[in-house]
């Protein structure tokens, strides 16, 4: 079974990477868009 997929929105691309990562290091996935457009 695969971890739970995270979406993880942030216009600032450091901020996107850091909650990512987090997400990513406590075994959730982590899928990143940088606007509310790339969410959809």
């Amino acid at each position: 079974m695969n971890p739970p997929l995270v979406l993880v929105a942030d216009d600032e691309p450091d901020y996107l990477e850091i909650a990512s990562r987090l997400l990513e290091e406590s075994g959730l996935r982590a899928a990143r868009a940088a606007t509310g457009g790339e969410c959809l």
